[in-house]
């Protein structure tokens, strides 16, 4: 603390232990070196390890570089690592690492981006808070849970993907993030509203959550009858159990080469009760028509099989 005008250290080797947030506040440091006979810490470039480089400990906040590669045999980023770095503007994380702890990227203002790899499975308290110019972040599927101020005042923060492993995100989380306006979960509707969101996550809570799976049961309608008429086709479409997402009928029609001519769809209307659905349809050159479910309308998911018709 008040230590803005240190410039480089050198820990000697009869040191054995280093508190966290050591050196957070030291904004001109450029190097930390450590005694080469040091039982417990190492240097590489100026930046603070452990003895086996498998804890990056303190990048140093006085360094000008832009990017930053950390070392593969790195498994943990410790707290405070890149407290207030503001010059570096990307952080490439190898895919060994399993753990950002606490404050591991605080106010790193130039930061706009990061690829977080899968082996990443903890993301600890306000490890990216104030890092005011992230646009967009990935969490990686194997994350349970995202921490207390993870992502407050990313003032920069568009859109956010999450995996459906997430089970609760923390108090303040997403908290003073003005521009977050998409949310992409790897998930159902039900999945998103079952994870545990602690309050004071409005951004998120109004942000557009889109959903890689459609909600809804498969085989929940089947098409009983396909019948031509002179405009197109009717079938019969019979409630198998009750449904909570939307679906729709897709009607495909094909020519004598097997070459696909024309794609229509009908939401089907929520009912117990079967249903027959029409759908106009120009059937030139028209060989064989297809009908099958469609799962969700925006997803593009089929969930029957095709029920065929062969037109004469």
């Amino acid at each position: 603390m008040d230590c803005n005008s240190l410039t480089a250290i050198t820990i000697p080797d009869s040191v054995t232990g280093i508190g966290n947030d050591a050196f957070s506040y030291c904004e001109s440091l450029t190097s930390i070196n450590v005694n080469e006979n040091n039982k417990n810490y190492c240097s590489v470039d100026g930046i603070l390890f452990n003895k086996d480089k498998t804890a990056l400990i303190q990048y140093p906040q006085g360094k000008t570089d832009t990017s930053y590669a950390i070392p593969d045999s790195v498994t943990t980023i410790g707290d405070s690592a890149f407290h207030r770095c503001n010059s570096l503007k990307s952080i490439t994380i190898p895919d060994g690492v399993t753990t950002i702890d606490k404050w591991a990227f605080y106010r790193c203002s130039g930061l706009t981006g990061m690829t977080i790899p899968d082996s990443v499975t903890t993301i600890n308290d306000s490890a990216f808070e104030y890092c005011s110019s992230l646009i967009d972040i990935t969490i990686p599927d194997n994350v349970t849970a995202i921490g207390v101020r993870t992502f407050l005042h990313c003032k920069s923060l568009t859109g956010v993907t999450i995996p459906n492993s997430v089970t609760s995100i923390g108090h303040y989380a997403f908290d003073s993030c003005p521009m977050l306006k998409d949310v992409y979960y790897n998930g159902t509707e039900t999945q998103w509203k079952a994870i545990a969101v602690a309050k004071y996550n409005e951004p998120l809570l109004k942000a557009k959550v889109h959903f890689a799976i459609a909600d809804t049961t498969p085989d929940t309608y089947e098409i009983s009858t396909l019948t031509p008429t002179d405009t197109g086709v009717t079938f019969t479409v019979t409630t198998k159990e009750t449904v909570s997402g939307k679906q729709a009928v897709m009607v495909a029609c094909y020519d004598e080469n097997g070459v696909c001519t024309c794609l229509k769809q009908q939401e089907i209307i929520a009912s117990a009760e079967a249903q027959d659905i029409s759908v106009n349809i120009d059937k030139t050159n028209v060989k064989t028509i297809k009908a099958f479910i469609w799962n969700g309308i925006d997803y593009m998911m089929p969930a029957s099989e095709p029920k065929i018709l062969e037109l004469q």
